[in-house]
């Protein structure tokens, strides 16, 4: 499917205009869309054309995550919502999950056939490589391990 600048434009105006409804203040620039709600914090969305969607429009947050189709407009409205609410959005595990469709499929896949061990180690790997490194960051460190007296 083929979009034209000006379908991209459209949807990010569809958008902020959804977005000022509900009392946000929002600016648009080129295909890049920014609101805030007074407290400081901004959340950021853009229109990308998704080659994996056959080049469909998706609007993406930061990193380029992918949130939604631009028909699917009150998804993003969730989205900024979740960005102005969190700290910061990507730091959160269930926020940086968004692993693609054909490994989430194989991931239940998995768990389906405990006695497959090469498909769990080849799941359990591209999770590994597609998940943020930074999840365990800001956990504590484990308890020291008590010695054995001597």
């Amino acid at each position: 499917m083929m979009t034209t600048n000006d379908d991209r434009r459209r949807a990010l105006d569809a958008l902020a205009a959804t977005l000022r409804g509900q009392k946000y203040r929002v600016t648009v620039a080129g295909y890049h869309l920014t609101a805030d709600e007074g407290t400081g914090r901004t959340a950021e969305v853009w229109v990308q054309r998704r080659a994996s969607d056959n080049g469909r429009l998706w609007y993406t947050g930061p990193d380029n995550i992918p949130i939604c189709e631009v028909n699917q407009i009150m998804d993003a409205v969730v989205a900024v919502k979740r960005q102005l609410a969190d700290e910061a959005v990507s730091s959160r595990p269930e926020e940086c999950t968004r692993l693609p469709r054909s490994t989430w499929r194989d991931v239940l896949i998995a768990l389906e056939n405990p006695d497959d061990h090469d498909l769990r180690e080849r799941v359990y790997a591209d999770v590994m490589r597609l998940a943020p490194q930074a999840w365990d960051a800001d956990l504590p460190d484990d308890p020291p391990v008590p010695q054995a007296d001597e």
